[in-house]
């Protein structure tokens, strides 16, 4: 039950899988396509930079990322699941392909919003709120 899951909040860090993050691919071709550079790279990459200062990587495993010129960064993987990394918040927002988003902020507190309306959040001093859809009614608990 996705509701009653216990809260794990180091999977809910922005990090990006060492896999992705190698330096060492070596360039193989290199063409522009509607203003747009594209890059082929050993190992499978392929590299897209936007005329607008975007840069988009795709690996072949259907893993993406997204860097943003503001410093945001999207990861998109194969399963659906999306996170987002909003630099100047320094906030984390996780979308899982069955609709459940999870919102990790600076402070440490991070929010569950369910498809049904239903939001859990979990404070740093282990407070658990619970804000239903209806009438924003709230019930908090200690755990």
């Amino acid at each position: 039950d996705e509701i009653n899951e216990p809260l794990k909040p180091k999977e809910y860090d922005f990090i990006i899988p060492e896999k992705y993050s190698d330096k060492n691919y070596t360039l193989i071709k290199k063409e522009t396509i509607d203003d747009k550079e594209v890059c082929i790279y050993s190992q499978n990459k392929k590299e897209i930079l936007f005329p607008s200062g975007i840069r988009k990587e795709i690996f072949n495993d259907g893993f993406q990322l997204i860097y943003f010129n503001n410093g945001d960064i999207k990861q998109s993987f194969k399963d659906g699941k999306n996170i987002y990394f909003y630099k100047e918040s320094n906030t984390v927002q996780t979308s899982y392909s069955n609709g459940i988003n999870v919102f990790k902020f600076s402070n440490g507190q991070i929010e569950k919003h369910f498809p049904n309306g239903l939001k859990k959040v979990f404070f740093p001093n282990g407070t658990v709120d619970y804000i239903y859809n209806k009438n924003n009614e709230n019930n908090s608990e200690n755990v």
